[in-house]
């Protein structure tokens, strides 16, 4: 039961439709009134409750796409004593070429982007220099997702498998001395000068960051192939911005006077950028985690997934560790609003999700899947709970028909929109 109301409407692009849903906190009654805009771009909605405590709500919601109102098709309304109402209608004819049909995997600050801009990375809770401008000279992309994997089918042999010479390995041993943390990190060494772009982090070379702390992680921090690392902080408040390789005993080649050059993990979402105009563009971790779902999806086809936080990696083998994530449409873009959110053409993820291991309705007895095949992502405690909580409040932003499926609760993952090119600084998702 909803204390307010909440008008709810989705666009079903597939068979050019958009769904509204209106959910009432007491009965309709001859006070309750829906009315559409003259041009299907909104639809309002005026209701008084009969109980002691007499409220009125007036409340507009803006739609996804204009929809078309037919002259057979009855103006909308609510049956007394109904407390929900339902109903799809047709797009207007010069919408049917919306751009929403657009599942291009966008995703702020890419090579291409910070080639043309050269912009200045700083601190996301305290704006202190993180990377200099005059450092990076360039931006590479990384392959994609399971790049490691194809490996296999790509080469008959590894390539540092044959054909090296002493003078080869020599060197490489010399590199992975100086450049400590490339295989630990993904497998990449970034050069001095070079900054490695991934869809939800950075690698840079340790000689190109500044203001920054290593802190070796506790005792009781320490899980599995993480607790050989380090956790990057900035210097001025001391949050936490990513990940450095392990501190060895002897991290020097055989020159003592070569200084070492480390590769270091910088989270996206833990960054920001300032701009001309001295504005802040930054990210939260919800519009990087489905985007790196979405890649995911792209390349194995797999769409049931676990997200385990970096704390709980040594509990992997409990079924009940986790947030378990079931990614049902790829791109829905919906509105929502009541007296307490107003939510307007957002793009997003259509999921569902479980908290305590795999609803019973779909569980064997010792709560594993039934032949699911499901993908673990282990991300850090930060974005973890960023997560859990996005998918919590997304699920009141829901009419109550959809807040549930067979014991699991539905919600929704903010994705980027593309901004459009004039646009100098976006903030987006929230």
């Amino acid at each position: 039961m909803t204390s307010t109301p909440l008008l709810y409407a989705e666009l079903l692009w597939n068979i050019r439709q958009v769904s509204i849903f209106v959910d009432l906190p007491t009965p309709a009654n001859s006070t309750t009134h829906l009315e559409f805009a003259p041009d299907g771009a909104s639809i309002s909605l005026h209701h008084e409750s009969n109980s002691s405590e007499h409220q009125t709500w007036d409340i507009c919601l803006c739609l996804p796409e204009k929809v078309n109102l037919l002259p057979n098709i009855p103006p909308p309304s609510i049956a007394p004593g109904k407390k929900d109402w339902s109903k799809a209608y047709p797009l207007r004819p010069s919408n049917i070429g919306a751009t929403y049909k657009d599942n291009y995997n966008y995703v702020p600050w890419t090579a291409l982007d910070l080639n043309s801009r050269k912009p200045e990375f700083c601190c996301a809770s305290c704006q202190a220099e993180i990377v200099k401008p005059e450092l990076v000279k360039k931006w590479q992309d990384l392959p994609s997702y399971n790049w490691a994997e194809m490996m296999d089918f790509w080469h008959c042999h590894k390539p540092h498998e044959q054909g090296d010479t002493e003078k080869d390995r020599a060197a490489k041993k010399r590199h992975a001395a100086t450049h400590s943390g490339a295989a630990e990190l993904g497998g990449f060494s970034a050069q001095q000068g070079v900054g490695l772009v991934d869809l939800t982090f950075f690698l840079l070379n340790s000689k190109d960051v500044v203001g920054v702390d290593m802190k070796v992680m506790n005792a009781d921090e320490t899980i599995n192939n993480l607790s050989k690392h380090r956790v990057i902080q900035c210097a001025a408040c001391g949050s936490s911005l990513g990940l450095g390789p392990a501190k060895k005993s002897d991290d020097r080649g055989n020159n003592p006077a070569e200084e070492v050059q480390e590769t270091l993990r910088l989270n996206k979402w833990n960054l920001c950028v300032k701009t001309r105009e001295s504005r802040q563009e930054k990210y939260s971790s919800e519009g990087f985690l489905s985007a790196q779902l979405m890649a995911v999806i792209d390349d194995q086809a797999i769409r049931r997934f676990r997200l385990i936080s970096d704390k709980d990696e040594h509990k992997v083998a409990d079924p009940k560790v986790g947030l378990r994530i079931w990614v049902f449409h790829n791109d829905r873009v919906y509105s929502s609003v009541s007296p307490t959110h107003s939510i307007t053409n957002s793009r997003s993820m259509k999921v569902y999700f479980s908290q305590n291991g795999i609803p019973k309705s779909e569980s064997l007895a010792d709560n594993s899947s039934t032949g699911v095949v499901e993908e673990d992502i282990v991300v850090s405690s930060e974005a973890y709970e960023a997560a859990k909580e996005a998918l919590l409040k997304s699920t009141k932003n829901l009419p109550l028909a959809m807040r549930e499926f067979r014991g699991w609760k539905a919600g929704s993952l903010e994705r980027f929109t593309q901004p459009d090119r004039k646009q100098k600084a976006i903030t987006i998702p929230r």
